[in-house]
């Protein structure tokens, strides 16, 4: 089940990015965001024993970065945000330097690759990672564009994450999701001034039964 959860949300989250050619970076990012999980730490804190909430987060932001350290030709901001958007997936996205503060806390532990395919396809995704560099410095407004960037490859992780989940938990609202087209903006725009209405007559006999 980790698996199959893991390459749905590298699935949407590369569907996701393909506006702006970062299949896959996001792919990367949904394969790695939860392999924290396959640790004796989650499962005992799965069980209510002593662990901190999120420490999946942080072991799969470990992985990430180890992987990430032995592919010296992949820019670092790259590695940072992968790193970053896993270790933020469930507490939102902080800087670098409070995300390295928080790793180098955390005990490093080595986990064991799902199976040999999944490795194989991370370590095979990464050496074909395209240029960014390049992209970026044909920019007139390059920091800006990075400081963009990072947070559309973490928007895109999480959301794929939070609609995977949302299949798994709550079919029927995945099925709506997946069926929105068939509520139009009129539609939603009633449903939105009948809840208003409702909430104003509500209002009004409440002050009329304190002014009796």
């Amino acid at each position: 089940l980790l698996v199959d959860h893991c390459e749905n949300v590298a699935h949407i989250a590369s569907d996701f990015a393909k506006s702006f050619g970062m299949s896959q970076v996001t792919e990367i990012g949904g394969l790695l965001h939860d392999v924290g999980k396959d640790t004796q730490q989650f499962q005992d804190h799965l069980c209510g024993m002593v662990t901190p909430p999120n420490y999946h987060t942080h072991q799969g932001a470990l992985v990430a970065k180890k992987i990430g350290e032995s592919y010296s030709e992949i820019p670092g901001y790259v590695i940072d945000a992968i790193v970053g958007s896993i270790f933020g997936h469930h507490g939102g996205l902080i800087s670098r330097s409070d995300w390295e503060t928080k790793l180098s806390e955390t005990k490093s532990i080595d986990i064991p690759p799902f199976d040999d395919v999944f490795d194989k396809t991370i370590h095979e995704m990464m050496r074909n990672l395209p240029n960014i560099d390049a992209e970026l410095e044909q920019h007139p407004a390059t920091l800006f564009l990075l400081f963009v960037w990072v947070r559309m490859i973490y928007s895109c992780i999480v959301d794929a994450d939070y609609i995977d989940t949302e299949q798994a938990m709550d079919s029927e609202r995945a099925r709506l999701r997946n069926h929105h087209d068939t509520v139009s903006f009129a539609d939603m725009q009633k449903a939105l001034s009948d809840y208003i209405d409702n909430l104003s007559k509500n209002s009004n006999a409440s002050q009329d039964t304190l002014m009796a």
